[in-house]
């Protein structure tokens, strides 16, 4: 799922298998943060300032990503 939040965008993962079970004080979703990452480079050449907002291992409903992509 992509919110637009001007000129960013928040991705939200809602099932991250990443965080199964698990129970931290900081987020963990290195992998998907990875490829979220890896896959916007692929697009169109550019490295994107990337940074995991809420994560279901600290307790948050979801794990949301915010993408800045503007300036």
């Amino acid at each position: 799922m992509v919110h637009t939040l001007d000129l960013d965008l928040l991705l939200v993962d809602r099932t991250s298998p990443t965080t199964l079970g698990q129970s931290e004080d900081a987020p963990i979703c290195f992998v998907t943060f990875g490829l979220i990452r890896a896959c916007l480079f692929w697009a169109d050449g550019q490295v994107y300032d990337i940074e995991e907002r809420a994560c279901r291992a600290t307790g948050a409903r979801h794990c949301k990503f915010k993408v800045a992509i503007g300036g």
